[in-house]
């Protein structure tokens, strides 16, 4: 995992630190609510819990700067 990347390299590398923190927000609306990304009708995704859009939207910003962070945008 990019974390584990980014403390056990020589080379501490912000990009693998930031894609490594992104996923592990991601993970739980995976866990949580799978059927978030599918063509499910809003009734039937009531039950979702209202945090797990945060995590997801801070995840894929951290996701997005850790690419632009690598491709050398930032």
């Amino acid at each position: 995992m990019n974390v584990v990347d980014f403390f056990h390299g020589s080379a501490y590398q912000a990009e693998d630190l930031l894609h490594g923190i992104g996923f592990l927000l991601n993970v739980p609306v995976a866990y949580f609510a799978p059927g978030v990304h599918t063509f499910a009708s809003r009734s039937e995704r009531r039950g979702r819990l209202v945090w797990l859009n945060g995590m997801a939207f801070a995840g894929f910003a951290l996701l997005v700067a850790g690419f632009a962070v690598r491709w050398g945008w930032l």
